[in-house]
């Protein structure tokens, strides 16, 4: 299969795949909460990441390498804990278009970075994406007429999302080069479950009531 052909089946199995995870999320994360899905979600894969690793027993990252994947791992925190913010208080016709808008950035970092060609398919894709968002920004009706609230959650939610999985994954777009798909996208996932525990029990510890003092 060449390069584009296997491109766009792996660009259309992903939307399906996502657009499928992004229903099914909101229905849990409205009944336990972004930070416990985030949790099951992450540390579900665990498992699998593991046993690869064993099994494709890819080279360990250099120290340079290791930082530029928790600052990724960090863009991405910030970008689920948002999203699945937005799916549990906004409007899920919002969030899930605007955040995938993200996509954006890779493409335009493997232009500027990469020397990839600039092609007028590109170029229009980018074009119907900035047009698409702004009909639904500005036309109310595209959302069923949400109110102000879940519309204005959506949004920022959406747009904050797009921006910290956009730059994720530019970060991640000169280790994938260099190390291959999997290993950087395993220490990702694996900084990504540390960074949800940290926030969990930080949350846990800001919301637990204080000591009473004694005596």
């Amino acid at each position: 299969m060449d390069p584009a052909s296997l491109g766009l089946t792996c660009a259309f199995a992903t939307s399906a795949a996502w657009g499928t995870a992004d229903y099914l999320a909101a229905h849990v994360t409205r009944r336990i909460g972004e930070t416990r899905t985030l949790l099951a979600i992450q540390g579900a894969g665990v498992p699998l990441l593991l046993v690869g690793w064993v099994w494709l027993a890819p080279r360990p990252p250099t120290p340079a390498s290791l930082a530029w994947i928790s600052l990724a791992a960090a863009a991405f925190a910030v970008g689920y804990l948002s999203f699945f913010y937005g799916l549990r208080v906004g409007a899920v016709s919002l969030v899930s278009p605007i955040s995938s808008a993200g996509a954006l950035i890779p493409v335009s970092a493997g232009i500027v970075l990469f020397g990839e060609e600039v092609s007028g398919s590109k170029l229009g894709g980018i074009v119907l994406t900035l047009t698409g968002l702004a009909i639904m920004l500005i036309d109310t009706r595209a959302v069923h007429d949400l109110g102000s609230v879940g519309r204005r959650r959506g949004i920022v939610a959406g747009v904050a999302t797009m921006l910290a999985w956009g730059s994720g994954t530019a970060l991640l777009l000169p280790l994938v080069k260099e190390m291959g798909g999997f290993a950087p996208i395993a220490l990702l996932r694996l900084e990504i479950l540390l960074a949800m525990v940290a926030w969990f029990v930080w949350r846990g510890a800001a919301s637990r009531p204080e000591s009473a003092p004694l005596g």
